[in-house]
């Protein structure tokens, strides 16, 4: 099955500007060196959601679709994206 185009874009927001954020990164505690293909797996997460524990992250964003209707435009669908910010206890009043 090919890739939607919406799955493209989506795609390129992550590998150009979700992941290039320093200040997100920083602010996630996301190590110094961490590859894009961590980021994904470990910190920034496809999921409707989880049930697995923080062990290694101290923060991590789990995101998935909500819903996917139609709306009164002929061939345009409205897809609604849900995002969860999980922070281990200890870590969830010190930003700085």
């Amino acid at each position: 099955m090919p890739i939607s185009t919406w799955m493209k874009d989506w795609n390129d927001i992550i590998r150009y500007v979700i992941y290039p954020d320093d200040v997100l990164k920083r602010l996630m505690l996301v190590p110094e060196g961490t590859t894009i293909i961590d980021f994904i797996d470990h910190y920034f997460i496809r999921a409707g959601y989880t049930n697995e524990l923080l062990e290694k992250e101290d923060v991590r964003i789990v995101y998935g679709d909500v819903d996917s209707k139609p709306t009164d435009v002929p061939n345009v669908m409205k897809n609604t994206l849900s995002f969860d910010i999980y922070v281990r206890t200890q870590k969830l009043h010190n930003a700085t």
